[in-house]
């Protein structure tokens, strides 16, 4: 389960059950280091909400569904498919809980995670989860390039993807 990547500042490990059925299950039986991320660690502190808000978090694992990973903000919980969690890239799936969990402590601040006055790429909760994840990749010792990757997503174009990108500092390898 723990897969260990060279961070930063060293080992980085990173554990997460990737092989289990569909259903309901706390975050922490899922990948039960996520309070650890630091910047996690620190939004939890600034509302005085323990590690146990995040490990209780539910996640729902899916199969069939057709998303990889998004928030139920009618039920506060993480909807992850299975097929993502178990086959796409263990840093990519890691990243994707990330992001949610940012997106659950929104949700518990009472933010409107879908406000579509803004486009995806503009909208402040996104840009919020978004800066936690690449923040978290690079802790983890991601490349730019993977970076840049992970943020393009298939509902936004090309031109969002860039302006998110540059909105978050990450650069791809062609313009380094």
């Amino acid at each position: 389960m723990p897969l260990i990547r060279r961070g930063e500042a060293g080992p980085v490990e990173i554990l997460l059950k990737r092989d289990i059925a569909g259903g309901i299950y706390r975050l922490s039986d899922i990948c039960p280091n996520v309070s650890t991320v630091p910047e996690i660690a620190q939004m939890l502190e600034e509302r005085k909400l323990s590690s146990e808000f995040i490990d209780n978090i539910e996640i729902e694992i899916e199969d069939p569904c057709d998303y990889y990973a998004y928030v139920n903000d009618k039920e506060g919980r993480i909807m992850l498919c299975k097929e993502h969690l178990s086959k796409s890239d263990e840093k990519v799936v890691y990243l994707d809980i990330v992001h949610e969990t940012v997106h659950i402590i929104q949700l518990h601040d009472g933010r409107n995670l879908f406000d579509r006055r803004y486009r995806y790429s503009r909208r402040p909760t996104e840009i919020e989860a978004y800066r936690v994840a690449v923040n978290e990749g690079r802790r983890i010792g991601m490349k730019e390039q993977e970076l840049f990757d992970y943020l393009k997503v298939e509902w936004i174009s090309e031109e969002e993807h860039r302006e998110l990108a540059s909105k978050l500092g990450v650069r791809p390898s062609y313009l380094l």
